[in-house]
């Protein structure tokens, strides 16, 4: 007995997606604006970081920090009233978070819940790259004394 399979899409609150999958649905692909390609090396920097603010970028819902730090190197103690997700891609880093102190290296996501103080330094011999996602559309920080 073969039973179909029903896929199906909720778009929610999003009239522009909606029309794309009617248009895709009827077999039509979409010209124009299908991606945005932005260059890293563009994007606003800091001494060990890039940044890519979404409600910059057709307001998607996050915003993303780009981190190249050398050992030593690290955003001091502070908090944002969203989910930080840390993505380590190479090396380590002493992460903090509350009272919780431990190493992350390549290939960890460390998971930071909203009002949680926090921070990270880089370690070890090389340089420590991770991609820190803000689920926000604006960078919303208060930075904390220690």
């Amino acid at each position: 007995m073969n039973n179909p399979i029903t896929i199906r899409r909720s778009t929610t609150g999003d009239a522009a997606a909606g029309a794309r999958i009617a248009a895709l649905d009827s077999g039509h692909i979409p010209q124009g604006d299908a991606m945005r390609v932005v260059k890293l090396d563009e994007l606003p920097s800091g001494s060990f970081s890039h940044e890519l603010e979404g409600a910059a970028h057709g307001d998607i819902g996050v915003s993303l920090i780009f981190t190249a730090a050398a050992p030593g190197q690290g955003p001091s103690l502070h908090l944002h009233d969203y989910v930080e997700v840390h993505v380590v891609q190479e090396g380590e880093a002493v992460f903090t978070a509350g009272d919780e102190e431990r190493v992350v290296r390549a290939g960890e996501i460390a998971i930071v819940p909203p009002g949680m103080p926090h921070r990270f330094e880089a370690t070890g011999d090389g340089t420590f790259r991770e991609i820190g996602i803000h689920i926000s559309s604006r960078f919303v920080t208060e930075w904390l004394k220690r």
